[in-house]
Formats: C-alpha cells, sequence, structure tokens
C-alpha cells in the first residue's frame, strides 16, 4: 500500500488526461482559424453560397410559401390551441401575413405584430375593378387568384365596433390601447384573437392566449408536480396584519 508521501505511477488515466489536453489545445489554436473562415464564407459573395441560398430564397418569396404557410401560420395564431381549423379570414389574419410579408407599411421587427396601430385590407378585382375588402370578406374565388405579397393595403388606425340598438359602428382605438393584431376584429363571430380571448372570453382567456401563442408553450408546461405548499404559500410573517397558512398547517 503506498504511504502518503509516495509519488503515483503515471497511470492510463493520467496518460489519457494529458492526450486530451493537447486535443483540446490543438482545438483552441485552430478555432480562430476557422471561425474566420467560416465568417469570410458567410459575409463574401461566393457562387457556391448563392446556390444554397438561392432555392431557400425562392420558396420564402414564393406564392405556396403566402397561400400555404404564412397564412397557416396566421390563422394558428388566433388561440391558445394554435388550431388553424377553427379559424377563418380576418383583420388580424391579414395584419400578420403584412408582416411575414414585409407588405408596405408594415413595420419592421417581431414587435410590430403586437404593438403596430394600423390595419390592412386586401386588393381584390370585383367586376373587372381593383376593390379593397377586409379579409373576412374574402371569397374562394378572391383567395385562389389572390398574390399575397402584392395585395395587402396599409390603412392607419384600427377601430373597435360600437354596438347601439342592433347597429354597430366603428369607433377608432386609442393608440395607447392598440396591440397589433390581438386588437383587431372588424364583425362579430370572425374567429379573430380579440374575438377567442376578448368578445368571446375572459381577460384570463385573453393572457393565456398571449402566453401560449408568444412561447410557444402551454400553461401548464410549467406546471412542477413535486413543488409542496411550503414553495408555494407564504408565511404568516409576510405582512403585517395578514396571516397566512403556516407550511405545517396547510400541508394538513
Amino acid at each position: 500500500m503506498q504511504g502518503p508521501s509516495t509519488p503515483l505511477p503515471l497511470t492510463g488515466g493520467d496518460w489519457m488526461l494529458r492526450a486530451s489536453s493537447r486535443v483540446v489545445v490543438t482545438i483552441l489554436s485552430l478555432l480562430p482559424r476557422a471561425l474566420g473562415v467560416a465568417s469570410a464564407a458567410m459575409l463574401l459573395p461566393s457562387p457556391a453560397r448563392a446556390a444554397v441560398d438561392a432555392p431557400s430564397t425562392i420558396a420564402a418569396n414564393s406564392n405556396y410559401a403566402a397561400r400555404c404557410l404564412l397564412r397557416r401560420l396566421a390563422f394558428q395564431m388566433q388561440n391558445p390551441g394554435l388550431d388553424a381549423t377553427k379559424v377563418t379570414d380576418s383583420d388580424a389574419t391579414t395584419f400578420l401575413m403584412a408582416h411575414f410579408l414585409r407588405a408596405a407599411g408594415a413595420q419592421n421587427g417581431i414587435s410590430g405584430i403586437w404593438s403596430e396601430n394600423g390595419t390592412y385590407l386586401v386588393t381584390v378585382t370585383r367586376n373587372g375593378a381593383a376593390t379593397q375588402v377586409h379579409g373576412a370578406d374574402l371569397t374562394a374565388a378572391d383567395l385562389a387568384a389572390l398574390d399575397w405579397s402584392s395585395a395587402l393595403v396599409r390603412v392607419a388606425g384600427q377601430n373597435a365596433k360600437a354596438v347601439a340598438n342592433g347597429m354597430a359602428t366603428p369607433v377608432a382605438i386609442p393608440d395607447k390601447h392598440v396591440g397589433g393584431y390581438v386588437t383587431l376584429s372588424d364583425r362579430p363571430n370572425d374567429n379573430s384573437f380579440a374575438m377567442v380571448g376578448g368578445t368571446a372570453g375572459t381577460n384570463l382567456r385573453m393572457i393565456e392566449g398571449l402566453w401560449t401563442i408568444s412561447t410557444g408553450l402551454q400553461v401548464l408546461d410549467f406546471a412542477s408536480s413535486p413543488a409542496s405548499c411550503r414553495n408555494t404559500i407564504p408565511t404568516s410573517s409576510t405582512a403585517p396584519g395578514r396571516t397566512h397558512a403556516s407550511p405545517a398547517t396547510a400541508e394538513g
């Protein structure tokens, strides 16, 4: 048995450690050069890179992407279940399409989806003349002939509908209350986020919808099954004049 002062022999583990260290040092010495080459490949124009980028750019800008992929995404963003089958075209979906396609006047950046004070109408041909209509007014024939990339027209501001004596009157929404696509709804039962989360829902449903759509996660995905009451219920010492159940009492 070796004593405390006995030097340890060079074992296989030590050799492996030294070899691994050499590998790490070699990788670190080559890493800046590799990053430089990669950066140059990304920043400098090259036929090879253009050949890779061209198909993806063409696909993203295609009418198929707008009609199918982006329109489906706009539909999914109207309810907490991300269910496109329960949604129809509306001012809320055309607003999202305008942002996805970077239509003229659309506010740049993802924040505009939740904040821009604007409405987007769709230009279609009716009786041989170009006409601007709301998303909910699009017919099957309109959708079949529509080029989304050029058909969207921005109108400043958003309107709510004040209903009195069975008549709906447009009322401008103050800028400070506008929430991008989530406050757009030009008619009852249009399956928009405003209808699902507000008109036909509750504040809690609207908050849940914002959470789910912006994060891609359901509220219960953050639930903690092993959490005990002592982790969630404050004790009686938290505030003067207020009492809370102690951990022992809360857990029975």
